[in-house]
C-alpha cells in the first residue's frame, strides 16, 4: 500500500510549510486557515500564484482546513449564513490554489439539559447548509471532506456534531454526492466508537486521514505509540480498503518523524 504523507500547516506560513515538506519528502499539506499567518483574507491573487507554483514545483498536493470554530449548525440564521458564505469562499480558494478538497467540521451546539433533543434540529441545519456547499463544490470541482470530531468531556460548554457514526449516516443518506466525503480523524474516532467501525461503515467515502495517538479518553494528540491505538490493525484495515489518499500528521512531533513511525506499521 502506497500512501501520501503530509501534515496540517498551522504553525508557519504555507510557503514555509511547503519548503519543509519538500525537504522531508512529504507529499501533501493541509493549510489551516485558523493560523494568523494563513487567514483567508491573506490569500491575495499574488500569494495564491506563489503557493500554487511552489506546490506544482515540489509536486505537493494541497487541501484547505477552515477554522474549527466554523459552525454550520448555528441556530442564529445570520450567523449560520455567514458561516456558509465563509465555507464557500474556502471552496473558491481551494479551486484557485489547485487544492483537492476542503476539510471542515460540522459545527457545535451549546451545553443544555436535553442534548439529544437539541442535536437533531442542529444536524438538520448543518445538512441544509451542506447541500448548498456541495453545489459550490460541484461548480468548482473541489471535494468537501467532513471531519469526525472528538468526544467532549462531561460538563463541556459546547458539544461537537459529527462525534458519532449516526450523524454521518444521516448526512450521507441525506446528501448522496461524490463531492461530499469524509476526513477520518483517527484520534477523534478512538475517543468514540473506535476507528474500525468508521472504516467498515464509510470506507469508500474516506478521502483524507488525520493521525495522532491517545488513550481513548482524551484527545491530546500524542505521538505515535504513546497511546493505545493498535496501529498494526488500523493499517491492515486501510490496506484492505486499498486506501491511497493522504495521511496527515497531527502529533506533537515533527511530521517527518511521525511519518517514519507510522511507516513501521504499513502493510505492503
Amino acid at each position: 500500500m502506497k500512501l501520501k504523507f503530509g501534515f496540517l500547516a498551522h504553525n508557519r506560513p504555507a510557503e514555509k510549510e511547503l519548503q519543509y515538506a519538500a525537504k522531508n519528502n512529504l507529499n501533501h499539506i493541509e493549510i489551516d486557515l485558523f493560523n494568523d499567518q494563513n487567514l483567508l483574507e491573506s490569500f491575495t491573487q499574488k500569494r495564491i500564484r506563489v503557493i500554487k507554483n511552489m506546490a506544482e514545483k515540489f509536486q505537493i498536493s494541497l487541501s484547505i482546513h477552515p477554522p474549527y470554530i466554523l459552525n454550520l449548525a448555528d441556530k442564529i440564521q445570520i450567523i449560520s449564513e455567514a458561516n456558509l458564505r465563509y465555507l464557500k469562499y474556502c471552496v473558491m480558494l481551494a479551486k484557485d490554489l489547485g487544492a483537492q478538497f476542503v476539510t471542515t467540521y460540522l459545527g457545535s451546539i451549546n451545553h443544555q439539559k436535553n442534548f439529544a433533543k437539541a442535536r437533531r434540529p442542529a444536524l438538520g441545519r448543518a445538512i441544509e447548509n451542506l447541500k448548498e456547499a456541495v453545489k459550490e463544490c460541484e461548480n468548482y470541482q473541489v471535494k468537501l471532506a467532513l471531519e469526525n470530531t472528538n468526544l467532549m468531556p462531561k460538563g463541556s460548554p459546547i458539544f461537537y456534531l459529527g462525534d458519532n457514526l449516526q450523524d454521518f449516516q444521516r448526512i450521507f443518506s441525506g446528501i448522496n454526492s461524490p463531492w461530499l466525503n469524509l476526513c477520518l480523524d483517527l484520534g477523534h474516532a478512538h475517543t468514540n466508537e473506535g476507528i474500525i467501525p468508521y472504516l467498515k461503515e464509510f470506507g469508500p467515502k474516506i478521502i483524507s486521514v488525520h493521525f495522532h495517538d491517545n488513550d481513548g479518553r482524551k484527545d491530546d494528540h500524542r505521538n505515535i505509540g504513546n497511546g493505545n491505538i493498535v496501529w498494526k490493525k488500523v493499517m491492515l484495515n486501510f490496506s484492505n480498503l486499498k486506501y491511497s489518499g493522504p495521511f496527515l500528521s497531527e502529533t506533537r512531533e515533527s511530521p517527518a518523524i511521525s511519518k517514519r513511525k507510522l511507516l513501521k506499521y504499513l502493510i505492503e
